[in-house]
């Protein structure tokens, strides 16, 4: 009961800072919250909650797919099962209210039973007899980039093909290229060019990190003080001159973000590079697309700021060696600073969210989510030293940061 009584205690210290606003203390809950519930279920609760997730996937999807969460987020605050039944166009049988053996048997879907699991995750909620109500999560689940996204089921195939993958191949978290990965066993080939080649999963792909981004809890440039880090009397002026190079920065989201941010309040050339499929016919007022490769030699010298966003966790030190080297050798020393956003790892009591992302970019991309040393060690290995690592609360538990950089 001791152990309870502490774990409790860390429930409502937590969610008393997160009241009071403290940076951070919303990662802490959810962490509080996941050990009180690891110290009251019992180990075949643990993992009987485990097996029976995909099953609850399955139910998102369905969901998604049927249109039930868009019906119930349309139709709001109340909808009856039958209600969606008939707007979703299936049979009125099938919202389980006098249903013979035999046509049970022949039954797919019921929307009773898919809102069952769908109200106990939260993602609406039950308020009655086949009555249901959306809330926020409803709302979020019916996004563009989170409905129908058929990346879900690579990751659901990938992962149960690890098993069969094991008994006929060794396992490599850094494969070479002649060695067979869990999503290359399953797919036929690596994640990125299978997206690239399936336009339907490459599409959602993108969708899905649209809506991430929209969900994202803190902008870069305010967790690394661009204000004050970027100050203007160390910017040059001259008419050609690079404040940031957004580096694989897909369309220029996050740069579009801070145009927006600071207004032109501080000078310099805005730059997104991406492969030219990805920058192609995209426009944004402020900001310059260029073509890029980051796996050749970087073409703009000098900038004042090199920014990647989520990059260097999709490859091993080898390959993240190669980019970095490419952009280090285009900064100039004493003026170019390297800011690299990803996820910064203790070397002890891992937090859930970075432990299982680390598990996906290993599965999935053959990736790694690196602890501080890992990151020392990369980025000296490239010609460059931490500044200072920038993060919202504290980054004990593993916490997404922008790691700032000067070259050596």
């Amino acid at each position: 009961m001791a152990d309870l009584a502490e774990q409790l205690k860390w429930v409502n210290d937590a969610a008393q800072s997160e009241a009071k606003g403290v940076p951070g203390a919303h990662l802490d809950l959810l962490e509080a919250i996941q050990a009180l519930s690891n110290a009251v279920t019992t180990p075949a609760e643990k993992l009987l909650r485990i097996r029976f997730q995909p099953y609850l996937n399955v139910c998102i999807r369905i969901g998604q797919e049927l249109g039930i969460l868009q019906v119930l987020a349309a139709r709001g605050p109340k909808t009856t099962a039958a209600e969606i039944s008939a707007q979703i166009k299936v049979d009125g049988l099938l919202i389980g209210e006098n249903i013979s053996p035999c046509k049970v048997c022949r039954l797919l879907m019921i929307p009773v039973r898919v809102m069952r699991p769908i109200t106990l995750a939260g993602i609406a909620d039950e308020v009655g007899v086949a009555e249901y109500a959306p809330n926020e999560t409803t709302s979020y689940a019916i996004q563009k980039g989170i409905i129908g996204d058929v990346n879900t089921d690579i990751v659901l195939k990938t992962c149960s093909s690890v098993g069969p993958m094991m008994r006929d191949n060794e396992f490599h978290q850094f494969p070479t290229a002649d060695q067979i990965t869990p999503v290359s066993y399953t797919l036929g080939k690596p994640l990125f060019p299978f997206l690239s080649e399936n336009p339907e999963y490459g599409t959602a792909f993108n969708n899905f990190m649209a809506a991430r981004r929209q969900a994202t809890w803190h902008k870069w440039y305010n967790v690394y003080p661009a204000a004050e880090r970027l100050p203007l009397q160390r910017l040059k002026t001259e008419k050609d001159a690079v404040l940031l190079v957004d580096v694989g920065g897909g369309t220029g989201y996050w740069t579009q973000a801070f145009s927006e941010h600071f207004q032109g309040s501080l000078p310099g050339r805005l730059i997104v590079q991406d492969l030219p499929k990805v920058v192609h016919g995209i426009s944004i007022q402020g900001i310059e697309h260029m073509s890029y490769d980051f796996f050749t030699p970087q073409p703009v010298k000098g900038a004042r700021a090199y920014y990647f966003k989520a990059v260097m966790h999709d490859f091993n030190d080898e390959v993240a060696e190669k980019i970095l080297g490419n952009t280090v050798a285009a900064m100039e020393k004493g003026y170019s600073t390297l800011l690299i956003e990803d996820f910064v790892l203790p070397e002890k009591g891992v937090g859930w969210r970075a432990a299982h992302l680390d598990i996906a970019m290993m599965v999935l991309n053959t990736g790694i989510e690196r602890t501080e040393k890992q990151w020392k060690n990369l980025l000296e290995s490239v010609g460059v030293k931490i500044v200072k690592i920038w993060s919202v609360g504290d980054i004990s538990e593993g916490n997404e940061a922008v790691i700032e950089c000067e070259k050596v």
